[in-house]
């Protein structure tokens, strides 16, 4: 009696501390919460997120769920236009095809947090860049406004040209060891660098 009692103790013990590393790791809501208390802190006027492109989504995660579903209903189309199937075909046609489905599931799943939770915080003290990796990996970028040195835009292909679409890059200086910070995949890139400029301060030098 004594035994069950210690182990159930253990099993909640073991699924608290795995609920609270989920919550610290991976929270779907972390953006929201730090531009609320950021702009509380600065006022609304000087917080900025900036995310992902749409672009992005569509590229890494709408566009191969389309492609396999329609390779998928071609591919059952002409192996069901038989009029006899083998079993071991059969067998080999849905152990295939999922397989792939486990395949894309894991691919497209690593793409869509990408999406939704890399980001970047600007406020007048500093810059903070976001990037969640799984549920149990959270890598944070910081930059004291301070140690930026410049401020830039990149669009190296043509259709990141055409869509505004583009990388910014904050140049650190010399003497800083954790180097340059850059948010891919931007929409409005333009734009989005004037606005972060502004809220830095950096437009006043």
């Amino acid at each position: 009696m004594q035994t069950t009692k210690n182990n159930s103790c253990t099993i909640i013990f073991i699924h608290s501390i795995l609920h609270m590393k989920i919550l610290s790791t991976f929270n779907t809501n972390l953006e929201k919460e730090l531009v609320h208390e950021y702009r509380v802190q600065f006022g609304k006027d000087k917080v900025m997120s900036v995310h992902k492109s749409r672009l992005f989504y569509r590229k890494y995660v709408g566009l191969p769920i389309a492609w396999y579903s329609v390779l998928f209903i071609i591919a059952m189309y002409f192996f069901f236009v038989e009029d006899v199937i083998e079993p071991v075909m059969l067998r080999s046609f849905v152990w295939l095809f999922g397989l792939l489905w486990v395949t894309l599931f894991f691919k497209v799943t690593r793409k869509w947090v990408d999406y939704k939770m890399d980001f970047l915080i600007v406020t007048p003290k500093e810059i903070a860049r976001y990037d969640q990796s799984g549920m149990f990996n959270r890598q944070i970028e910081k930059l004291h406004a301070d140690k930026i040195k410049s401020v830039s835009i990149s669009k190296p292909w043509f259709v990141n040209s055409v869509f505004d679409i583009g990388s910014i890059t904050f140049m650190a200086e010399w003497d800083n060891e954790k180097g340059d910070i850059t948010m891919e995949f931007v929409d409005a890139v333009e734009a989005q660098e004037r606005k972060i400029v502004h809220v830095l301060g950096k437009d006043k030098v």
